[in-house]
């Protein structure tokens, strides 16, 4: 049977993309990454792609990669993550960044990704 892949919404989408070089310079994704595990985001073999990475940047540039492609709640999870660990200012940053309306999204259409 295929596992279904559900994607972050396309407003969180689009808060992290809008974002990316400011997350991958500012983000601390070492102290929020355990949130991914404890709700069952994320498993061992995601922190081991992230920690093959080179340099911290890199390191952010995947965790922020593994982000768009987790289950929908995961981006809750990464804003109580950073509030949690006095990373207000990131959390901020995100909420208050603009997002483009696309009659396609207010369709209430979300896509899914089957893997065989």
């Amino acid at each position: 049977m295929p596992k279904i892949i559900r994607h972050l919404s396309d407003h969180d989408d689009q808060r992290i993309k809008r974002n990316w070089t400011f997350l991958k310079r500012n983000l601390v994704q070492f102290e929020v990454r355990d949130a991914f595990l404890d709700e069952d985001i994320w498993d061992l073999r995601d922190f081991e792609k992230i920690d093959a990475e080179k340099t911290p940047e890199e390191k952010n540039e995947m965790f922020l990669k593994l982000l768009l492609q987790s289950d929908p709640r995961a981006y809750k999870i990464f804003i109580t993550a950073i509030q949690n660990n006095n990373l207000t200012h990131i959390a901020e940053k995100l909420q208050q960044t603009p997002i483009k309306e696309d009659p396609q999204e207010s369709s209430g259409r979300h896509y899914c990704y089957y893997i065989w």
